[in-house]
């Protein structure tokens, strides 16, 4: 999921139905098993380690000393709109 926004496949406003859909399909399955961990449990251990696995690499650093074109910029502008994206899901997270 994440490797598609950021081959910039999907843009931040294309996740939240993904992320929704993921976490049912993962519950269901879950309950398919007969495991009954909490939802909250679920959603935590899948957004936490989406964030943790995306937003090192959110920034693409190694296109910094580029030249600026206007390609660089929407590449940059939407890579900022995901991370955007990650940091209010992780604050939906319970603390």
């Amino acid at each position: 999921m994440i490797g598609l926004a950021h081959a910039g496949e999907h843009d931040a406003a294309d996740l939240p139905p993904v992320v929704s859909a993921s976490v049912a399909a993962y519950i269901g399955g879950l309950r398919a098993e007969g495991e009954q961990t909490p939802e909250a449990d679920v959603r935590l251990g899948f957004v936490g380690s989406l964030v943790l696995r995306a937003m090192f690499t959110m920034v693409p650093l190694q296109m910094l000393g580029m030249p600026d074109t206007p390609a660089l910029r929407a590449r940059f502008s939407q890579r900022l709109r995901l991370a955007r994206y990650l940091l209010e899901l992780s604050e939906q997270l319970p603390r």
